[in-house]
């Protein structure tokens, strides 16, 4: 069963039997148990479910993307993770995470810190981290009439090789290679989309391996599919 779970799971893994355990005393309430606990299950939701993919981004922060756009970012701190989303543009995703987060009051206490007035962030404990991830878990998985509803099936990139090429994205300063068009920018802050694009095709013998994805804005991968590239 291990084996299912990318290296995010198993760093976490590692690091929760370095840390003294729960219990009385010092460290009964150090939120850093809980937060092991939410990675792994963020770890295990982007393998089983292809629309969730999460990147580790320099100074430690996690974005987690789905459908290709943005969702939130977390950030850890001694005493506290930090939860950031944005409110505009409002996609039907953020939507649902902004509801969740307003329903789960006064759980969540809203604290916007940003000079931009569209990005909230809340401090988040061991409550308000299992709110996150009961919502993560519960989001909508493939089905059959998405790209591809097995994750057994040929043409599904794993949780692993998706996570590696967003990082790569994210450190080329979140680039499309263009379709068509020039290289350009992809503004997936704002809410444009992205998806994950075999290089070679799977009915030309190209593999999910990741020698063989790129990461694509929405308009480009459909470009490429209209043009059977």
């Amino acid at each position: 069963m291990a084996d299912r779970y990318g290296p995010l799971y198993k760093a976490a893994d590692l690091i929760a039997r370095a840390l003294p355990k729960r219990g009385s005393g010092a460290f009964e309430d150090l939120v850093v148990h809980r937060f092991i606990e939410f990675l792994q299950a963020l770890d295990a939701a982007q393998e089983s479910n292809g629309f969730i993919t999460f990147a580790l981004q320099t100074g430690g922060s996690i974005r987690v993307l789905y459908r290709g756009s943005e969702l939130f970012g977390l950030q850890p701190h001694t005493t506290h993770i930090r939860l950031g989303t944005r409110f505009e543009p409002i996609t039907e995703d953020r939507k649902i995470l902004l509801d969740t987060i307003a329903n789960s009051e006064p759980l969540f206490q809203r604290r916007i810190e940003s000079p931009l007035v569209f990005h909230a962030q809340w401090r988040c404990g061991k409550g308000e981290l299992e709110v996150l991830e009961r919502f993560v878990q519960d989001l909508p998985v493939m089905t059959a009439q998405d790209e591809v509803a097995d994750i057994s099936h040929p043409r599904h990139f794993s949780g692993a090789v998706r996570q590696k090429a967003l990082e790569d994205f994210y450190r080329s300063g979140k680039f499309c290679p263009g379709v068509g068009v020039k290289r350009h920018k992809v503004d997936i802050e704002a809410g444009q989309r992205i998806e994950f694009d075999h290089v070679l095709p799977v009915s030309k013998g190209g593999s999910s391996s990741g020698g063989n994805i790129q990461v694509l804005c929405m308009e480009c991968n459909r470009r490429k599919r209209d043009t059977a590239l």
